[in-house]
């Protein structure tokens, strides 16, 4: 958080006006809708790997409070990131990397290794995250089919796995995997999870202690 503060700051105080500007501007660009429709849902596959903490809730006020406290974490270090890319518009849509773009332009030369040092330390938590949530699923299905949860040792297997496909992924590239990738992602999870959710999801709701 007070990197992406000290960025906030940065940014207003070199390109303050050039911001309000283009705010003030309120530039919209045909298939904002699609755009955002795509991206929610590329983001939805979160969803399905957070279920294990449910186990942790103990009431309803407990879920709902930890939820709202989980989106305003996440949601305002990308505020701060939004806010001062909006100064660097339309410059900032050919820019490969926009952080390092916008880093580049700022001039200050502490902040970039500083930024990457907390980008790669929020990747190496979500991976964690992602692996135990993965382990902990597939524990729980073995827990139920034969009363039996995983070893330690296939805990690690199943981690070595996913870091060894992760690997073959990142071949194609961060850009290449955006561009090619994104659109067909976004809406295999819409299909697999957003219709689930609001068909088979939505009726077992509704059935629910019948």
């Amino acid at each position: 958080y007070a990197v992406f503060i000290v960025f906030l700051i940065l940014g207003f105080t070199h390109f303050g006006e050039a911001i309000s500007a283009n705010f003030a501007a309120g530039t919209v660009k045909e298939g904002w809708q699609m755009g955002g429709f795509k991206y929610a849902f590329y983001n939805i596959a979160v969803t399905s790997t957070v279920l294990f903490s449910l186990n942790y809730l103990e009431s309803r006020k407990e879920a709902i409070l930890s939820g709202i406290a989980a989106a305003l974490i996440c949601i305002i270090p990308a505020v701060f990131f939004y806010v001062v890319m909006i100064g660097f518009y339309p410059d900032v849509l050919s820019m490969e990397i926009p952080s390092n773009g916008i880093i580049a332009k700022l001039g200050v030369k502490f902040l970039l290794p500083v930024w990457l040092i907390v980008l790669f330390g929020t990747m190496i938590e979500t991976g964690v995250g992602f692996f135990h949530s993965i382990n902990e699923r597939i524990n729980a299905t073995l827990i139920e089919k034969r009363g039996k949860g995983m070893s330690n040792l296939a805990r690690g297997a199943v981690g070595a796995l996913l870091s060894i496909m992760g690997l073959l992924i990142s071949n194609f590239g961060l850009i290449g995997l955006i561009a090619q990738g994104y659109g067909t992602i976004s809406w295999v999870f819409f299909i697999l999870q957003g219709v689930g959710l609001f068909t088979i999801g939505i009726y077992k709701i509704a059935t629910q202690g019948k």
